[in-house]
């Protein structure tokens, strides 16, 4: 494979919050000897929403990007919030560009 050549790797099959732990695990195992761009989704914590997408936390310098609105208890709505996956990207995008060996996107990333 010549040194142009770029791996793509999708990690599936289970749940998000277990993709994210080992996002997590690799990230931290490798930090010390790889420049790793990107991002890992946190949940929100809080009870009875439909959805569980909450925060994405930058891999480079931990900043916090919210992606939900809080649509209260029993919401069966999506409460996504698509400004803060943009907050994100735009970060990542500069973290990119900043250097890195490794980029690591959640699925909301």
């Amino acid at each position: 494979m010549s040194e142009a050549a770029k791996i793509i790797a999708v990690v599936q099959g289970a749940p998000s919050a277990v993709v994210q732990d080992l996002f997590r695990e690799f990230v931290d195992r490798r930090k010390s000897s790889t420049r790793i761009a990107g991002v890992i989704e946190e949940g929100h914590g809080l009870a009875d929403r439909a959805c569980s997408a909450g925060r994405l936390r930058s891999i480079c310098d931990g900043s916090l990007h919210p992606i939900f609105q809080d649509l209260g208890p029993g919401s069966e709505a999506c409460h996504l919030d698509g400004a803060g996956a943009v907050s994100a990207s735009d970060a990542i995008q500069r973290d990119i560009a900043a250097g890195c060996d490794l980029v690591i996107l959640s699925k909301f990333g």
